[in-house]
């Protein structure tokens, strides 16, 4: 006999403790969630140049996906090497070291030279309070076990962007298709949108790094600081973290300065670093006030203003991971708000200026008018259709619309996996076929 169908009443209970259950998990798991996120942002970064490598080395997305992390690792693991074997490292830290004893000195030299009093011995006090602190045992064990964690969930983000690199589109299609079938259409043309909405804050966020970088390279080479073609280079790939990146940036520019001093410059070195640290900070004062509303705010169509305070309010309340993606998000938060009033009103979200996107077509990405233009022209019913004069689209077409504009892009490697499958099963069924005649 057939199992009953469950009423309405056991659903309710059965999806409440279903709710109930996943709110309880998902606050158990809570700490993954940063990781997770920094791994997500890390593969999103990752996958255009993953795409490249399997469209133009024509391989699988498996292999293609550790040559570029491997070699992401790589490159940031050569270049730190590259920093720490330069000759001029060692003097620099040694130099940095021999100058905390004459903090002091520094002091009165910096006051006389440009009237500033940087009160530095009150510094020096602290840092030696603080090195006192570390230096007991109970501390020393603290900071032993938050270095471990700190290096396991680095780990953890590390594996995670690994596998969100491989299996990218397989996970997009999972995802999707554990919605109802008829909701389908609609989540393959939301995420077309919102894919768009966060490749332009990519382009605008490397464009703003390469003005940070440029801005901080012209104006330490204009006072004359040793390798300022390459501290500019340093300080537009640190840009990218909010606060620390540009706060590491200029204590590197400032160390240089204070070690090796000016070209031409006729002032003391401790005066040249306070002159790097000046020109450093009004880059970053330009760049927060000018550069990033205006690139990030006309990358993904929202107003200056908008993004100068969801920038900083983030900052302050929750850090530096939300501040990097709290303009993709409230973009994508646009995008859905949109789509979800179209509904709540009975409007066809995809009907031409009913869901405006808030960004313009890019290359290869299809926006909700192009998926909609791919479908087939929408065949007259009879009954209530006609009599409204509206049209029938079959749901199966919709979806297989909706999915090969998406897919597209970046599922290329999971149909070469499919096709390099079809094959090998092709050639053993032949092969069969001969050997039985």
């Amino acid at each position: 006999m057939a199992a009953r169908d469950w009423n309405r009443i056991t659903r309710i209970v059965v999806l409440v403790i279903l709710a109930i259950a996943g709110a309880w998990f998902l606050w158990v798991i809570r700490p993954m969630f940063r990781p997770l996120v920094i791994a997500g942002f890390l593969a999103y970064l990752l996958n255009p140049l993953v795409d490249i490598v399997v469209e133009k080395g024509r391989i699988r997305r498996g292999p293609a996906a550790s040559i570029v992390f491997f070699g992401a690792v790589g490159l940031i693991i050569g270049i730190a090497l590259a920093i720490i074997a330069r000759p001029g490292f060692n003097e620099v830290v040694a130099g940095l070291v021999g100058s905390m004893g004459e903090l002091d000195t520094i002091d009165r030299q910096v006051e006389a030279a440009l009237g500033i009093d940087l009160q530095l011995e009150a510094l020096s006090a602290q840092l030696q309070e603080r090195v006192e602190r570390w230096l007991n045992v109970n501390n020393l064990l603290l900071t032993a076990q938050s270095l471990t964690a700190n290096a396991a969930w680095t780990l953890v983000s590390l594996v995670a962007t690994f596998y969100f690199l491989k299996d990218w589109a397989r996970l997009r299609t999972w995802g999707i298709g554990l919605a109802p079938s008829n909701a389908q259409p609609d989540l393959n043309r939301l995420y077309a949108q919102i894919r768009q909405v966060w490749q332009r804050f990519l382009r605008g966020q490397l464009l703003l790094m390469l003005f940070v970088g440029l801005l901080s390279g012209i104006g330490a080479f204009a006072v004359g600081l040793p390798g300022a073609l390459v501290l500019g280079l340093i300080a537009g790939v640190l840009d990218i973290i909010p606060t620390l990146g540009p706060w590491v940036a200029m204590v590197i520019a400032a160390a240089v300065a204070w070690v090796a001093g000016s070209n031409f410059l006729p002032v003391s070195n401790a005066a040249f670093a306070v002159i790097i640290l000046g020109i450093f900070f009004a880059v970053q004062l330009v760049e927060n006030l000018w550069l990033r509303p205006r690139i990030l705010g006309y990358s993904v169509r929202m107003h200056p203003g908008v993004v100068f305070v969801a920038f900083f309010t983030a900052l302050t309340l929750s850090g530096v991971l939300l501040a990097i993606m709290i303009v993709p998000l409230l973009a994508t938060a646009i995008v859905i708000g949109r789509y979800l009033r179209c509904r709540i009103l009975g409007i066809d979200p995809w009907r031409e200026g009913a869901l405006p996107h808030p960004v313009g077509p890019l290359p290869g990405i299809p926006t909700a008018q192009a998926v909609v233009a791919t479908e087939p022209p929408a065949t007259a019913v009879t009954g209530e259709g006609a009599s409204t004069g509206g049209s029938a689209v079959d749901p199966t077409t919709d979806l297989k619309a909706g999915e090969k504009n998406v897919a597209k892009n970046d599922g290329k490697a999971e149909g070469r996996d499919d096709r390099d499958g079809r094959e090998g099963r092709d050639g053993r069924t032949e092969g069969l076929a001969a050997s039985g005649s």
